[in-house]
């Protein structure tokens, strides 16, 4: 049964069910219109050009493990941040997933493997375990929080993948 009110809303009688449901016209249309937005969305093209890198990352002339290496654009760069994990020493991306053409200031930092997952095997895990200070590299914040490190990503050309070298020293400068 169609229901109408002072509202100029569209309902239903629900009574069985024990639910009184009224939607407003407006807000269908607004919803509609959100979904075909929405969808067009996927299908844009991006006013940029990614590139296919690949490279590695040495801490003190050994290769750096269970980090991640993220590019953020700077000066005149267009696109997003994208960041790749690095596993024994090395990083790698396709252009589709690649850091946009152009200038990028790099940041470089471990995962923290023991809490990538919050279950309850790791903190059962974590409370049976003796209390002991974990030893591992630390990288400087020159290399993550204020990071120093840049790079130029350039378009490829004839198939090449372009190659970054990431020589990073735990010693104060």
């Amino acid at each position: 049964m169609l229901i109408r009110n002072q509202f100029d809303s569209v309902g239903c009688d629900c009574s069985g069910y024990g639910l009184g449901v009224l939607v407003s016209r407006r807000a269908s249309v607004l919803m509609i219109a959100a979904g075909i937005f929405a969808a067009g969305c996927d299908t844009a093209t991006e006013a940029f050009t990614r590139a296919e890198i690949k490279g590695s990352v040495k801490l003190d002339d050994q290769p750096l493990d269970n980090a991640t290496i993220r590019f953020i654009p700077i000066d005149n760069t267009i696109g997003p941040k994208t960041e790749f994990p690095i596993t024994q020493g090395e990083f790698a991306s396709d252009q589709t997933k690649g850091p946009p053409i152009g200038m990028h200031r790099v940041e470089i930092n471990f995962v923290d493997q023991e809490w990538q997952h919050d279950d309850e095997q790791a903190i059962e895990k974590l409370q049976q375990s003796p209390r002991t200070k974990i030893s591992r590299p630390t990288l400087p914040d020159r290399y993550h929080k204020l990071s120093t490190l840049t790079a130029i990503v350039e378009a490829s050309v004839d198939d090449t993948v372009q190659i970054l070298t990431f020589p990073l020293s735990s010693r104060t400068r």
